[in-house]
């Protein structure tokens, strides 16, 4: 883990201004268990620029909703998820803009194997959930898995709908 952030910490909430902070992607199995089951391997980065603050109070009970506020970029390079897709799926840089226990995410700048378009949601409040509505344009020498992710349209992108709760 590398890089700099302006830290502010009161009782029960984290805020992050002037963050460039970059990381191997291994280091995400430490923020969520989940993350462990797809092994990622690449660079990450969250970068925040100009007055972008990004406020987060974790919850402290069992069904209460963790809260992020403002805004933070998330970017994503050479990223590989081991045991699953053991090539490198591209670059993507994503938008993140937390409302309360809602994280809405837009995907800015994506190439490589795997180059996304569209937007969505990552709902903190019991019942968990996450939805994407958007593209994927796969290279014709990508790991086949990539190639499944949705319908193939008639341009050759893939339509992909993602509506999970957990």
């Amino acid at each position: 883990l590398s890089g700099s952030a302006r830290v502010a910490w009161r009782p029960g909430e984290i805020e992050l201004r002037a963050t460039s902070l970059s990381a191997d992607a291994r280091l995400l199995t430490v923020a969520h268990p989940a993350t462990a089951l797809f092994s990622p391997i690449g660079m990450v980065r969250l970068q925040q620029s100009g007055d972008e603050r990004l406020g987060v109070r974790p919850a402290t009970k069992i069904n209460e909703a963790w809260r992020v506020d403002g805004a933070i970029s998330f970017h994503a390079e050479q990223l590989t998820f081991g045991g699953i897709i053991n090539a490198p799926v591209g670059s993507h840089e994503i938008s993140l803009r937390g409302e309360g226990s809602t994280v809405k995410m837009s995907v800015l700048r994506s190439s490589g194997a795997l180059k996304l378009e569209g937007a969505g949601t990552v709902v903190l409040a019991t019942p968990r959930r996450i939805t994407f509505s958007g593209f994927a344009t796969v290279a014709e020498d990508a790991p086949s898995v990539l190639k499944q992710l949705g319908p193939l349209l008639p341009d050759g992108r893939q339509r992909i709908e993602l509506n999970n709760t957990w």
